[in-house]
């Protein structure tokens, strides 16, 4: 018998769920002031919440459930509800108010009655494990957020919930910080990029036309992956990594806060309009930094085939027309370079490559599975075999293979395959040298695929990051810090910017900038608490400075997040037969790390 109520609709969402901390202590020292003092928040918070364009599903109490469309709307109005509550007036002999909060992205049912699914549950479990002051987020919504931008994270591992089988990973929230790199290593990265000018393709839109059909949002995921890859083969410019624009995806943009959060000296947005049979309108402005208007315009009609063409003489004609022009807005400033077939497979690649970077074992073989589903869909394209070679490297030199040899070879079989799929992929080549270095323990050869990689793409962020770590392995100290610097400052707002902070710390390490692998280990850490080789860089930095207890701290870590860590296996992982390995592998003995 129907009751005469529409079916809830499944829809993903942000859910977040705020609670005031102690409220029946606030109660009980004085009931009638204490509902006056909630009624007020309540309202000021109502305010809030529709600011920051969220939907004020429930009030449980002392506690709201709010939905949000997007994660980074969600965690902006949380700490702004922080920040009311520590604001709002404090009666004489009463405690401030103070909140805690969940957030959680994830499918949920809603009608006009509320929000229903396990996503609701989770928030409010979630909320429940969160401080006094703290806002808890799961790692869906700490992919989804620009961190740096949004706001800070702290990785806190893997963590049980009340009534949740199994882990949750979460994160805690604070507010951005405006210099995520320490000063000096940040002036250094700063200079390292003004040394061209930096440019930042930032994600495509669909045209808001009529007339503009609904996979024109895949065509401009696909229009942005294209250019990129040919922007980045410009030699004049410095070319910021996709994983650092694409966060931008689906937001209001503030020009401002981009070309101050990126170091960008040029902006390229554009359009995408889709005209049915007779194919898409691309339109492109590039805007430089300073100036009132764009200071180009182009405007090109092309089939789908051509869009989808890594080879279309659209993209050489983009490239030719901005990347000149930028010549010669520098010449006057001075004188007074195949993608993935849809969507749907790029988002899966994201998603892919973030997992594969969590350096949880789950999540590893989750990102596994992704890649092998990738490689099926798009049989020709080098990317998802070049990052399955990663994958068993980093089985590899992560203590997790069952039989080393075996994915060793898988790994060398997986470059060479992504190599026979596309010679010239920057990516292919790194990931082949890479390879090199990780389970063959031969920096030299590493180092000449990481001059191929870059001498067709000047702009790969993970070439010059894993360079980074091959000079420093092959005593060549200045150009270690050199390229590490630029691997910072071409990838920014990566996604898995804790990855690259560990490996520019392993690569101060080897070139004796102590005090900067101290600095980047401990950031990296609190990006991402499950990367055993941070806490081993820490460690011997630490132990070199004269600092045992941070070092013996650090070995501590290390064996919450790796039990079966040992110095044999640090010396089976370590690259080639360098004279500091000795030294390191004393400095973990020392500081408590098992021999065996």
């Amino acid at each position: 018998m129907s009751t005469g109520q529409d079916e809830p609709a499944a829809t993903w969402a942000t859910l977040a769920f705020v609670d005031i901390v102690e409220s029946v202590l606030h109660a009980h020292a004085d009931e009638a002031g204490w509902v006056h003092r909630l009624r007020r928040f309540m309202a000021d918070a109502a305010g809030l919440v529709a600011l920051h364009r969220g939907d004020l599903i429930e009030r449980r109490g002392d506690g709201l459930l709010i939905r949000f469309d997007r994660p980074h709307e969600a965690c902006a109005c949380v700490l702004a509800l922080h920040r009311l509550a520590a604001q709002a007036p404090v009666p004489s002999g009463q405690s401030p108010l103070q909140l805690r909060a969940g957030v959680h992205h994830a499918q949920v049912w809603c009608d006009d009655q509320g929000v229903y699914g396990q996503g609701v549950n989770l928030a409010a479990r979630v909320a429940a494990l969160a401080g006094v002051g703290q806002t808890l987020v799961t790692a869906p919504v700490r992919d989804l957020l620009i961190v740096g931008v949004d706001a800070e994270v702290l990785d806190l591992g893997d963590c049980h919930l009340k009534h949740v089988d199994g882990t949750v990973r979460l994160f805690s929230l604070g507010h951005s910080s405006a210099a995520p790199l320490p000063g000096s290593l940040q002036q250094a990265v700063a200079r390292r990029l003004r040394t061209k000018p930096a440019l930042a393709l930032l994600p495509l839109q669909p045209s808001g036309h009529a007339s503009s059909g609904p996979h024109a949002i895949g065509v401009a995921e696909v229009v942005h992956d294209q250019l990129l890859r040919r922007m980045s083969t410009l030699p004049v410019v410095h070319v910021f990594s996709g994983q650092s624009t694409l966060a931008w995806s689906g937001r209001t943009l503030d020009p401002d806060l981009v070309y101050r959060r990126l170091g960008a000296d040029y902006l390229l947005q554009g359009e995408v309009e889709d005209l049915g049979d007779a194919g898409v309108r691309l339109s492109m402005q590039l805007w430089r930094r300073g100036a009132g208007e764009a200071v180009a315009h182009c405007t090109r009609r092309a089939s789908v085939a051509e869009v989808l063409s890594p080879d279309s003489e659209l993209y050489g004609q983009l490239v030719q027309e901005l990347g000149g022009r930028i010549v010669t807005l520098e010449q006057r400033a001075a004188g007074a370079a195949a993608a993935l077939p849809n969507m749907a497979s790029h988002t899966l690649y994201l998603q892919a490559v973030a997992a594969l970077h969590r350096f949880s074992r789950d999540e590893f073989e989750r990102a596994r599975q992704m890649l092998e589903t990738l490689a099926e869909r798009a049989p020709r394209h080098p990317d998802p075999l070049a990052w399955m070679a990663r994958w068993h490297v980093f089985n590899v030199v992560q203590g997790w293979s069952g039989d080393r040899t075996r994915d060793a070879a898988q790994a060398f079989e997986y470059s060479q395959r992504a190599l026979d799929r596309d010679p010239t992929s920057s990516l292919a080549l790194t990931m082949a040298g890479s390879v090199m270095a990780g389970v063959r323990a031969d920096p030299q050869e590493a180092s000449r695929y990481y001059d191929q990689a870059l001498e067709n793409n000047p702009n790969e962020s993970l070439a010059w990051l894993m360079k980074a770590v091959a000079h420093g392995f092959l005593d060549q100290s200045e150009a270690a810090l050199r390229s590490s610097e630029l691997a910072l400052g071409l990838s920014p707002l990566d996604p898995v910017y804790d990855f690259y902070c560990s490996l520019s710390a392993s690569a101060s390490l080897a070139a004796g900038d102590l005090e900067r692998a101290v600095s980047l280990a401990e950031l990296a850490i609190r990006k991402n608490r499950s990367h055993g080789s941070s806490y081993r860089t820490l460690c011997i930095a630490a132990y070199r400075l004269g600092d045992p207890q941070r070092a013996r701290q650090a070995i501590e870590d290390l064996l919450c997040v790796e039990p079966h860590a040992s110095v044999s296996l640090f010396r089976a992982r370590a690259p080639g037969n360098h004279p500091l390995h000795d030294a390191f592998a004393e400095a973990l003995r020392r500081s408590g790390l098992p021999e065996d």
